[in-house]
C-alpha cells in the first residue's frame, strides 16, 4: 500500500513496541546485563526497526535516542523493598510474589504469560541489571523521511503499532486488531482492511519468507529479508544505544 502511493510520499513514521512481557522475557535471565546482551534495542527493537527501514524504503542516516533504567534493577528494588535485593532472591521465595507485577506466578495467572515451566525467576530488581528498560529513538533517513520509535518493557498490554504520515493521507496498523486503517487528507473517508490471520506461535511471515527465499534461489533476486537488511537494523540499534550512552547524534 505504501509503495503504491496510496498516502503519497511517506514523510514520517511513528512506531511503538508495547512489550507486556518485558520483565518476564528479558529481566529474569541473562538478557538483563549489557555484558551478555549489549542492549535490548539489539535484542528486541531490531525486528521493528528492520520493518520501518523496509516500509520507508531508505537507509537510516542519523539517529538520536534517549533511554534509562527506571523500573527494573536496583532503582526498582529501592521502590519495592527500600533497599537492594539479595543475590539469591527469586520469585518463588519472594515475600511480595503475590502482589509484584513481575512475579512469574502473577504473570501466568493474570496475564497468561508462561512460556516454560522452568522459566528463570531470578529477581528482576537485582543490582546486576544494567540494560535500559525503555527507549525513545528518532531516525533520519537518506530520502529525508523521519521516524520515531519507542520501546517500553513494562507495558500493561502487548501491541506493536505503525503509523505513517504521507502527503496524501495517513496509514495505521497494529498486530493486535490486525486492521490497516487509511485516512485520506482531502476526502472525508477512511478505508479499513481487516486481516483475519490469527497468530498462534509467532509464526506469521515464516511461510512467505521461505517462499521468497526459494524464489530468490530460482531467480537470483535478492530476498526481501536478507543479510544486508538484518545487519542494517542491528547497526541502527547499536547506533541508537551509543546515542543514549554518550548523548550524541550518531551516524548509522
Amino acid at each position: 500500500m505504501l509503495a503504491s502511493g496510496l498516502i503519497g510520499q511517506v514523510i514520517m513514521a511513528d512506531v511503538i513496541d508495547h512489550v507486556q512481557y518485558g520483565g518476564y522475557a528479558y529481566f529474569h535471565d541473562w538478557h538483563r546485563t549489557r555484558a551478555k546482551s549489549t542492549s535490548l534495542l539489539l535484542q528486541k527493537a531490531t525486528h521493528s526497526l528492520d520493518l520501518v527501514n523496509w516500509y520507508l524504503d531508505s537507509r537510516p542516516e542519523k539517529v538520536v535516542a534517549f533511554g534509562d533504567l527506571m523500573v527494573f534493577g536496583e532503582v526498582g528494588a529501592y521502590k519495592k523493598f527500600g533497599q537492594p535485593v539479595a543475590n539469591d532472591l527469586h520469585c518463588a521465595n519472594c515475600p511480595i510474589n503475590e502482589t509484584c507485577e513481575e512475579s512469574i506466578q502473577n504473570l501466568a495467572k493474570e496475564k497468561k504469560i508462561s512460556w516454560s515451566d522452568n522459566w528463570p525467576d531470578s529477581c528482576v530488581f537485582h543490582s546486576e541489571v544494567d540494560v535500559d528498560d525503555h527507549q525513545t529513538v528518532m531516525i533520519r533517513y537518506e530520502n529525508k523521511a523521519k521516524a520515531t520509535y519507542q520501546l517500553c518493557q513494562f507495558a500493561a498490554f502487548y501491541k506493536r503499532e505503525f503509523h505513517f504520515f504521507g502527503t496524501k493521507g495517513e496509514l495505521y496498523f497494529d498486530d493486535v486488531t490486525n486492521k490497516i486503517i487509511v485516512t485520506d487528507r482531502l476526502k472525508a473517508e477512511t478505508l479499513t482492511y481487516q486481516n483475519n490471520h490469527e497468530e498462534t506461535n509467532m509464526e506469521p511471515g515464516d511461510e512467505e519468507q521461505l517462499l521468497d527465499f526459494i524464489a530468490a534461489i530460482q531467480t537470483d533476486k535478492t530476498p526481501v529479508s536478507n543479510l544486508e537488511s538484518s545487519v542494517l537494523a542491528s547497526k541502527l540499534a547499536l547506533a541508537a544505544q551509543r546515542s543514549i550512552d554518550h548523548e550524541t547524534i550518531e551516524r548509522v
